[in-house]
């Protein structure tokens, strides 16, 4: 049975952090003149 060290969790945490900000990333490059953006806004500005 493997035993997962602290150091082990801290480095897979660190990957999950990367792969989180890799995303943030993506998503921060997006058009916002996207038809799913366009679609969001209309029906949020029917408040």
């Amino acid at each position: 049975m493997a035993t997962t060290t602290s150091s082990d969790r801290e480095f897979e945490l660190e990957k999950e952090i990367k792969r989180q900000e890799v995303s943030l990333d993506e998503l921060s490059s997006l058009s916002s003149s996207r038809s799913i953006y366009q679609k969001n806004e209309i029906n949020n500005g029917d408040f």
